[in-house]
């Protein structure tokens, strides 16, 4: 199962299309009798595609030419191997990428023939992880989210969609060397009322985004945080999505996260 390509570990693979051939391995080992799920962002990548197994697809609204599992709308259904059936699903107080990694869970089982009735109740009650897009607490008015998970600009394009409102975007850190074009076209469509970029490669950050954005450049996170904080009023959210490892201040993106949170439950008790 391959659930996404972005350009991540380039540092290690040394380019984009090293690190998709790199991907393309695990398939080599595969017979007629295996399986291979793909999501359906990876259409454009045909190397990825070479199995002697059956290929499964899922995401939303598939092509009815594509065996697989497919949402539309809140009509969940599974097509193409085995019995086939839609259920009814209720996607309120879900992310978009929450959604997705349901529905693999659930793709997962189908592929296998297994019942898949309990991972289609998971829609039923939403789950937030710690660290992704996680809701802090509101303070005077202001949101905070927590989404030290995302560690590349992929995931913090995901985070930007998934808030609605102004937006106040905390991004920087130790960046792994990827082009922040497709990261600089997002920002600028979701229009954050403020970025602050923090840390190591806060200058490179600040040098893809200014010219389109009001942009701030603090030395740390810390910083970073206090000056938002300040800066936001009634009815903003502060999102963490730093689009960069964390080792340039942190041991890893959860202690980043921890800090993050201690802060807003600090400036949660001074506002109490």
């Amino acid at each position: 199962m391959i659930l996404n390509i972005a350009p991540d570990h380039l540092g290690h693979h040394g380019s984009m299309e090293a690190y998709v051939a790199a991907k393309a391995r695990i398939l080599q080992n595969q017979t007629i009798e295996d399986v291979l799920l793909l999501h359906r962002s990876l259409m454009d990548f045909p190397i990825l595609q070479k199995t002697r197994g059956r290929l499964f697809w899922y995401g939303r609204d598939l092509k009815v030419s594509l065996d697989g599992l497919t949402l539309t709308g809140n009509q969940l259904a599974w097509r193409g191997g085995g019995p086939e059936w839609s259920r009814g699903v209720n996607t309120d107080g879900y992310f978009p990428h929450d959604v997705e990694n349901i529905m693999a869970c659930v793709a997962v089982l189908a592929t296998l023939g297994v019942d898949v009735d309990q991972a289609v109740r998971l829609f039923e009650h939403p789950v937030r992880l710690p660290h992704r897009l996680e809701l802090v607490a509101a303070v005077g008015g202001v949101t905070y989210i927590n989404d030290s998970k995302a560690t590349n600009a992929h995931a913090a394009i995901a985070a930007l969609f998934s808030t609605e409102g102004p937006l106040i975007w905390l991004v920087g850190g130790q960046g792994k060397g990827e082009d922040l074009a497709e990261l600089a076209a997002a920002a600028r469509e979701r229009k954050p009322r403020r970025v602050v970029c923090f840390g190591q490669d806060r200058l490179r950050f600040r040098d893809a985004l200014a010219g389109h954005l009001p942009v701030e450049v603090k030395d740390s996170l810390q910083m970073a945080f206090a000056w938002a904080s300040g800066a936001a009023a009634p009815g903003d959210t502060v999102l963490l999505a730093p689009a960069s490892a964390s080792f340039d201040e942190f041991n890893s993106f959860e202690d980043r996260g921890e800090h993050f949170r201690k802060w807003v439950h600090e400036l949660e008790a001074r506002s109490s």
